[in-house]
């Protein structure tokens, strides 16, 4: 036989053992050590000016159309301008603002507008006369596709002669050469094909196949 004091121990014990218990169960469902519950981590939140969409992009890029273009070239609508959002992850875009449409080529700017709503200009890289790296502020026709900005500048000839510049797009809207074809306003009739045909202008420099 037990002695009624040993068995009010026990029971005590036992009691004691099972709060123990609940108390570690409880702590593991809620993530807690003891002491003050741990406070959950904040979740960024996205500023209310953030760059989310293609006319979010452009609308920042027109606040520098009087800078980029000048005065004489900025009474384009605003509906002139064209966005493309970059490759997955980057979450930006490049904008080309036109400054003017002209008979058979217009004049525009580009820029690189990232989240955040920071708008810097581009230049595109080119093969300049003496055949070293040169940059171009001013741009014609632009598509952006596969990763690369691709520009065409026609002049005026008898026939189609212009530029055609292929250009890798980096982070943060860094351009690098990757090509361009040229070819010279004379007084023959266009060649079948069109700019990606014409000749390959070499680079004479390549230290700096890049532009920022």
């Amino acid at each position: 036989m037990i002695h009624r004091p040993l068995a009010l121990a026990l029971l005590a014990s036992a009691l004691a053992v099972g709060c123990a218990r609940d108390a570690a169960r409880e702590r593991g469902a809620t993530g807690t050590s003891g002491g003050e519950e741990e406070q959950a981590a904040p979740v960024p939140r996205e500023p209310d000016d953030a760059v989310r969409t293609e006319g979010d992009a452009i609308e920042r890029a027109e606040g520098h159309r009087g800078e980029l273009c000048g005065p004489d070239l900025s009474g384009a609508p605003e509906s002139a301008a064209r966005a493309w959002a970059l490759e997955a992850g980057e979450r930006a875009w490049i904008v080309l603002l036109t400054c003017f449409e002209g008979a058979y080529q217009p004049n525009g700017r580009l820029l690189y507008v990232s989240r955040d709503g920071r708008a810097t200009p581009l230049e595109l890289p080119i093969v300049g006369a003496d055949g070293a790296l040169a940059t171009s502020a001013e741009v014609g026709r632009v598509e952006v596709r596969g990763g690369e900005l691709i520009e065409i500048s026609l002049d005026r000839g008898v026939g189609d002669c212009g530029r055609r510049v292929r250009a890798r797009i980096e982070p943060r809207g860094r351009l690098v050469l990757v090509e361009e074809r040229r070819r010279a306003c004379d007084d023959t009739a266009s060649p079948e094909g069109g700019p990606e045909t014409w000749p390959l202008v070499p680079v004479v420099d390549s230290s700096r196949l890049d532009a920022h």
